[in-house]
Order: structure tokens, then sequence, then C-alpha cells
């Protein structure tokens, strides 16, 4: 109170130098974060190189990025899939040698919960106020794949019903406006679903977690499915799509978004259901949008750098239109909210799907669903 009296007997208003202070605060943590990022993009090009475990469709993201920075080279390690390039990752790791800065694509389950051991907390790495602030992304939040909430950065938020094709030759899909329309006698022995047996990962255990945590869903919605309808349980994509096509089956449930939309650009009379059809609408969740800073990165700047431009405006808007396009917004739709949505079809827009419920890492666990899976059909094989 005696700083107040002192300044107005030196005839100076309170008001307007607190102001002044408060600018000055903010101009200096401005030029803080600038030069650290200053810093940081210089020392990335001396660097001159990111190793990055990468999926090869990420490939036009890596180019946009290129162009930017053309002083960073890649050092990638590729393959057909996440369990693929992992190994490819402990083969290096086990002969000590460290090579790989980041990890981008599909959730990273390979290893099971241990995977985010491989990586260092991202938040550190984070530096651009755009990136940092938390408002500009869906529900004013970060979302992150592992149980600490701290490594695997999420950046997609993909409507996620099943993923469940039709035969457009049988089936009208205004005849099915929810999930219990399935269960209608008529669809007996009309349904094939990718088996959940060896493993349930992917597109069935996006699809079991919806049907097991939705509330309004549940165990009685995947008792009656799987021990009233007679369902076929497949392991192979390519098989459920054709016998799909051929008739055999009228309803395909858990299928491959990519072979689905091959499938469909071949010209078979197949489709899918969008995402928020259903009344009791979907679960979002992240498809091939998840990050990780692996630790001992052997080029920690051009890390820092990579990072903080794909979660930028710039870098989720080249994600954004790189997978949206290509799937119909299967893929990529961006939880940034501050980028152009029109690219995305109004069937796979977030705020189109009012029940959706969102993934929380508590659901990752489905060995009791799948345990009540194999109950219901031992009971219903007797």
């Amino acid at each position: 109170m005696w700083r107040f009296t002192l300044l107005r007997s030196l005839g100076l208003d309170v008001s307007v130098v607190c102001l002044a202070l408060l600018a000055s605060g903010s101009a200096v943590a401005g030029e803080a974060w600038q030069a650290e990022w200053d810093k940081v993009v210089a020392e990335a090009k001396r660097e001159g190189q990111l190793g990055i475990v990468v999926e090869q469709i990420y490939h036009p993201v890596m180019e946009t990025f290129r162009k930017k920075y053309p002083e960073i080279k890649f050092s990638e390690i590729g393959g057909p899939s996440t369990s693929e390039r992992t190994q490819k990752v402990m083969a290096e790791r086990r002969a000590s040698l460290f090579l790989r800065d980041i990890y981008i694509g599909s959730p990273w389950n390979s290893l099971g919960e241990g995977s985010y051991q491989l990586c260092d907390p991202i938040k550190s790495a984070l530096i651009l106020p755009e990136v940092k602030d938390e408002s500009k992304w869906w529900k004013g939040k970060h979302r992150y794949d592992d149980p600490k909430g701290e490594y695997i950065f999420v950046y997609e938020g993909v409507i996620k019903s099943g993923t469940i094709v039709y035969n457009k030759n049988l089936i009208n899909p205004q005849q099915i406006k929810s999930f219990w329309d399935f269960l209608n006698p008529k669809w007996k022995e009309k349904i094939v679903a990718f088996d959940h047996k060896p493993n349930t990962v992917g597109n069935i255990a996006d699809g079991l977690r919806l049907f097991n945590f939705h509330p309004q869903l549940g165990q009685e919605f995947i008792r009656r499915l799987y021990g009233e309808m007679d369902i076929t349980l497949s392991r192979n994509y390519t098989q459920m799509l054709d016998w799909l096509a051929a008739g055999k089956f009228a309803f395909a449930f858990f299928t491959s978004p990519t072979e689905t939309q091959t499938a469909i650009v071949q010209g078979l009379p197949i489709a899918n259901f969008p995402g928020p059809h259903f009344k009791e609408g979907g679960i979002v969740k992240h498809l091939i949008g998840v990050m990780c800073l692996m630790n001992k990165a052997p080029h920690p700047n051009a890390a820092k750098l990579f990072i903080n431009w794909l979660l930028s405006k710039e870098g989720q808007i080249s994600f954004q239109n790189t997978f949206v396009p290509r799937s119909e917004g299967l893929m990529g739709p961006s939880l940034r909210e501050d980028i152009p949505r029109d690219i995305i079809p109004a069937t796979a827009r977030r705020e189109s799907c009012v029940n959706c419920m969102e993934y929380t890492h508590d659901m990752v666990d489905l060995t009791p669903v799948t345990k009540f899976i194999d109950e219901v059909l031992a009971k219903s094989r007797k």
C-alpha cells in the first residue's frame, strides 16, 4: 500500500504504472520463448539430421517440413506395420545404437503398456505459444496415450463406430439407426466380424471399447451380438470384404479402413456407415496421429523443431490435408480447433456426434471383454 501512496505522491497514475509493468512482463516472456526457439532452430540446422520412425503414408507431411527446413535431412525407419518398425528400433537399441529422435504414426502399442518407456516426457519440448496453449485444442486440453499423460502426444481425433461396412445391394442404411438394430433376427447369420483372437488390437479393439464402455450398449449388447446372431469370425480383412461384396453377408464388423477404401475405389458394392450415423454415436480416438520424443535422442534440437512444427497450425493443416481427403475423414481430423474444418466431411466432424464418448487410457485393457466374449460364444455353441 505504501508503494501506491508513493506513486500518487509523485503524481503518477497507479493503473497506468501497473499496466506498463504487466506489458513489460509479457514482453520479457515473449522474448524468452522467441530466444529459445531461435536457438533451437539454429542448433537443429547445425545438427542437420532427424532420426524418425514413421509410416510411409506420412511422406507428404514430411515433405512439407522439408521444404520449410531444407537443412534437416531425414534418417528414416519405415515399414508396413507398427510391429515391424518397433522391432527395427529395438534391434538398434540392443546394439547400443540410439539413432532415432521421433516416433509418429499409429498408436505405439506393439510393446504393450511399457512402450512409453522408450520416450522422454514431451511437454518439455513444447516451445511455441500456439502449441502450448491448450485452449487451441479440442475441449481445451492436450491429450496423451500413456498412463502418465506426458509421453505420447495425441493430435488426431477420429470418430470410430466399429468400422462397420455393409453390402449396398442388400442394405438400405436407413434401416440401421442404432447398434441395437443389428440384433434384429433377420440379420442372424448375416454378420461377419474380425476375430478378437489372438490379438485384440486396431479396429476391433476400438469397436469393442465402444461396445463395452458406451453407457447405452455395454455387456448386454455384446452378449446378444455374439450369443444370438450366429456371427462368423475371420482373421482376414480381404476375405471379409470379398464375402460381403458377394452377398454372403450383409455386414462386416471391425474392418480395415484402408482395405475398405481400396475395395470401394475398385467398385465393389460396399459402403461404410459414417461415424455419427448411429444414435449412440461412437468413440473419438486416434488412428494415425500420435507422437513421442524418444529417449537418448541423438538430435534433440531437430526433434524439438519437428515436434513444434507438426503441432503448429501449419503442421496440423498439412497432416489433416494429407489424411482426410484420402480416407473421407476416417483418418486425419486434427484435434486443433483453430484450423479450417471444411475439408472434413460433415459426417466425420466431432461436433456432429453429440453422443460420442471420448477414449481414455483406462480403456486399454480389453482382457475382461475378450474373456466375456469367449464365455458367450462357448454357451451359444452348446
